[in-house]
């Protein structure tokens, strides 16, 4: 059976669909590679939950830079205006 489930992992999504289809619906090999197609989504969309996550955290650093940035030119611009105007 553990054999059985590491050759499924080794398929490539056409070889996989292709020995699905010898079996018939609610069998055990047919659930087998319906698990299959269910751990393939799941790490897919692992990953690209994980290539969000480091895009966000960029924007995040993008994002306290501009803010830090436009903090410091503001007080500077409040200090030369009120320089400015004594």
């Amino acid at each position: 059976m553990a054999d059985m489930i590491e050759d499924l992992k080794n398929m490539n999504d056409v070889e996989l669909a292709k020995w699905q289809v010898d079996w018939k619906e609610h069998s055990h090999c047919y659930v087998l590679a319906q698990k299959e197609w269910e751990r393939r989504a799941r790490e897919k969309q692992h990953e690209l939950d994980l290539d969000l996550m480091f895009k966000q955290v960029q924007w995040m650093k993008y994002s306290v830079i501009a803010s830090a940035t436009s903090a410091l030119i503001g007080a500077i611009v409040g200090a030369v205006l009120q320089a400015w105007l004594r």
